[in-house]
């Protein structure tokens, strides 16, 4: 904010020509209300089509790419490859694991076919497995047969004859010969459910996994290891339903945070971060919760369509190197020019106009890089508020923004006039 020495080093002047649109979503509380539905929901199916349609809880344990070659909603590298994707499946009749899988701690949850609204993509179940299959290494889209086990062909239990439950018990046990349950895994058949399959026996199928899933509910790899679904891959960019970024313990809790901010970033979408307590057993059930602390701070909070009251807020902006005292020299600095009703605006509005800020300026490696400190929607609340001698800092000709800077209290950014510091890493 303050008036420091400036160079304009690399200027770049962004066109006000970017789409303001946002999508509205629901609050963290309201999700968790639909994940507790669909949890809890065990129909056998949804209508003529398989129960994991419109029930139970779909969802992904994912890592972060170490250089950031591809979002985490997006299929990696060898999902494009191979056609499918893996995810898991539980619900609240007895299919439960005691941890993401993957050795992962954190994670996606995707909206049930049924509940997906246009132009969101509708994602398609090709196959079922009871317990992790080491699908990566399958052909067809990872349900057939697996590279690992050379000395035989895997096939689906249709084929197989194992396609009820006394079947794949039968075809299942049949493998437990080796002391490495892995092996097992890898070559246990899937319940088909490709889209050429008619509804009813789709429907069938997955009726099938869930009572094999069950059959071994109380057994200890039944408690340890997930399910494994595989659904058609999608194609980078596709709309697909995330209805929410997981975290299974503490560990997780910043990279799912990381990847919210992330997804809102690139699709201009704001869906909460939850917390998935994993049950330690085929008794317990699975824990959705919205804990303190867990939305990303520097991330606009959900406003409602009709909360607008300017039909923009931001005139333009651009990026400039500025010396700070406290943080150093050649600090990447948004320089912020509001528009006229963006400047005149109240309280109530504050999360619409950062809303415009991050959908606009945020998808930008300068934003999100080494020295960011979470401190944006601080720093432009404070230079709406702030009086300094008299004066409303609001009629500035441009609100100057600095990535490093740190989240604070509101009442500490008044007091540091709107230049919080030092430089604290976020998250």
């Amino acid at each position: 904010m303050n008036a420091l020495s400036v160079k304009l080093l690399p200027v770049f002047l962004f066109p006000m020509i970017i789409s303001s649109s946002v999508v509205y979503a629901d609050s963290c509380e309201s999700v968790v209300e639909k994940l507790d539905t669909w949890y809890s929901s065990t129909p056998s199916g949804c209508g003529v089509d398989p129960a994991v349609d419109c029930s139970g809880i779909m969802l992904r344990a994912t890592h972060r790419a170490p250089n950031g070659e591809y979002d985490v909603w997006n299929p990696s590298p060898n999902s494009e490859k191979s056609g499918g994707v893996s995810v898991s499946w539980m619900r609240s009749d007895r299919i439960g694991y005691e941890d993401p899988g993957m050795s992962g701690n954190n994670g996606i949850i995707f909206t049930p076919r049924a509940y997906v609204r246009e132009p969101q993509k509708k994602i398609d179940v090709v196959c079922a497995f009871p317990i992790d299959a080491w699908a990566d290494y399958r052909t067809e889209r990872g349900c057939g047969d697996n590279s690992l086990t050379a000395n035989l062909e895997e096939k689906s239990c249709q084929v197989l004859g194992a396609d009820d439950l006394a079947g794949w018990r039968d075809q299942y046990t049949k493998l437990g010969g080796s002391a490495n349950r892995q092996d097992r895994h890898k070559l246990q058949c899937a319940f088909s459910m490709k889209r050429d399959m008619s509804r009813t026996a789709r429907r069938d199928a997955f009726n099938q996994f869930i009572a094999a899933r069950q059959s071994i509910a109380d057994t200890t790899e039944g408690r340890q290891v997930q399910t494994e679904l595989r659904v058609a891959a999608w194609n980078k960019g596709d709309d697909v339903p995330v209805a929410a970024f997981f975290y299974s313990n503490p560990k997780g809790k910043q990279d799912a945070m990381k990847n919210q901010f992330d997804y809102y970033q690139r699709t201009g979408r704001w869906v909460p971060v939850v917390s998935m307590g994993f049950p330690a057993n085929a008794g317990q059930k699975t824990r959705f919760a919205c804990e303190q602390g867990a939305q990303h701070r520097d991330l606009p909070r959900p406003v409602a369509a009709d909360a607008k009251k300017c039909p923009s807020y931001i005139d333009s902006a651009k990026w400039v190197q500025r010396d700070d005292p406290f943080l150093g020299k050649g600090v990447w600095t948004l320089a912020v020019t509001p528009t006229d009703c963006g400047r005149a605006i109240k309280a109530d509005q504050t999360d619409a106009m950062y809303a415009e800020l991050v959908r606009k300026f945020a998808d930008d490696p300068r934003w999100s890089g080494s020295s960011y400190g979470g401190g944006m929607r601080r720093q432009l609340v404070c230079h709406i508020t702030l009086v300094d001698k008299g004066r409303a800092v609001r009629n500035k000709e441009t609100f100057n923004l600095e990535l490093a800077r740190p989240d604070v209290s509101h009442q500490a950014s008044l007091d540091q006039g709107c230049n919080p510091y030092p430089s604290v890493r976020y998250p």
